[in-house]
């Protein structure tokens, strides 16, 4: 019967923590409205509709129990029925929203310092904040991706500097530094390892 669940396997069973006798041979509207909550019905309900009238529906998102679902379909023309595909994404969403909590509170405390601090990877730019680029005069897209060495114009203190990215974290010290407009300035650096996101 159109709509009807023929079969699930025991993945399903598991995330959505109903029986095999629970789903087969239900109907998928009746299934939502007695499990889903109202909030994730409102987005359940529509994708179902689609299905019914022939479409397939491309991955969306729902609140379950606690978890987040990722749900999509697949159609199987050969046998006029459709292949529900169902994920546990929760852990993946933690990670996610782990990794935008600690980006914005990194931006937070960066602008709030008139400190130039600058992020890099092996010498090479992956953030700075706007003291840094105020003091240096380049834009953010210009800092990013650009060698540290080249804000550097004395080969000692880039010796220097080189030596000291091997230490895990260094005192502060002092070079040289360039200007976007050629102008020297003196700097006082202080560095430490850190994990920033994947680098």
């Amino acid at each position: 019967k159109k709509m009807n669940v023929l079969e699930v396997n025991p993945a399903l069973c598991s995330i959505t923590e109903l029986n095999r006798d629970d789903l087969v041979g239900v109907n998928g509207f009746t299934i939502a409205r007695k499990y889903v909550s109202i909030q994730a019905l409102n987005q359940l309900i529509p994708a179902l509709k689609k299905i019914s009238s022939g479409q397939s529906v491309s991955q969306f998102e729902i609140e379950y129990r606690g978890k987040t679902l990722a749900l999509s379909t697949k159609i199987r023309s050969e046998a006029k029925s459709y292949v529900g595909i169902i994920r546990d994404i929760s852990k993946e969403k933690e990670v996610q929203n782990a990794l935008q909590i600690s980006e914005e509170k990194f931006r937070f405390f960066a602008e709030s310092t008139f400190e130039g601090i600058v992020v890099h990877s092996k010498g090479i730019v992956l953030d700075a904040n706007g003291s840094f680029l105020e003091m240096t005069g380049y834009t953010h897209k210009e800092a990013i991706g650009k060698n540290l060495m080249d804000y550097v114009p004395k080969p000692s203190d880039r010796a220097k500097i080189m030596a000291k990215m091997l230490n895990i974290r260094s005192k502060p010290y002092h070079v040289t530094a360039r200007k976007k407009d050629g102008s020297s300035f003196i700097v006082e650096i202080e560095s430490k390892d850190l994990k920033y996101f994947d680098k």
